[in-house]
């Protein structure tokens, strides 16, 4: 359910919800990023910064797989695409995910995370 949690929170355009689905030590790469991060305040900045940019934004999970790594450990890759509609205008920006899901005090959560554009 993280994958399906993180396109409602993406879709809702809310940084914090979207936050809370990372485990407090998770490694980030967002699409946009140049080097990654593992503090939770970048990410909060990255998914502000993502809501200002583009307001209307939503993400579709177009495919995935999942391999199990251990019953506490998953891994999530496929594809997707980032849609807006700024000025009557819809865009779409298909890109590609990894995420990796493990289990710990807190529940279910997102470890590692990596997006980046299709090419």
């Amino acid at each position: 359910g993280v994958v399906e949690s993180f396109k409602k929170s993406y879709d809702a355009r809310d940084p914090a919800a979207i936050v809370k689905l990372f485990s407090p030590c998770a490694v980030f790469l967002g699409t946009s990023m140049q080097a990654p991060t593992t503090k939770p305040e970048d990410i909060l900045d990255y998914f502000k910064a993502s809501v200002a940019r583009s307001p209307t934004a939503t993400v579709d999970i177009e495919t995935y797989e999942t391999v199990e790594i251990s019953p506490a450990v998953f891994v999530f890759s496929g594809q997707n695409a980032f849609r807006a509609t700024q000025d009557g205008k819809t865009t779409s920006t298909p890109a590609r995910f990894t995420f990796v899901v493990a289990k710990g005090a807190e529940g279910w959560r997102i470890a590692h995370f990596h997006s980046s554009r299709r090419p």
